[in-house]
């Protein structure tokens, strides 16, 4: 019953270290695509289009 419960909480540890790391690598790709979307929409600017007529254009 002892190993059982040191099992459950050793398991329960894990989870909850591997979801942190989970949570920061998603933070760090949220990060990094608000840059590129920032990046796109200047660019579109810069050629006098708004984000939607570049993409139709891209398309």
């Amino acid at each position: 019953m002892l190993v059982r419960a040191i099992t459950l909480a050793g398991g329960l540890t894990a989870a909850a270290g591997f979801s942190q790391q989970y949570i920061h690598r998603l933070s760090g790709a949220v990060d990094e695509l608000s840059r590129v979307v920032a990046e796109f929409d200047t660019d579109a600017a810069a050629l006098g289009l708004s984000r939607g007529e570049a993409l139709r254009q891209l398309a």
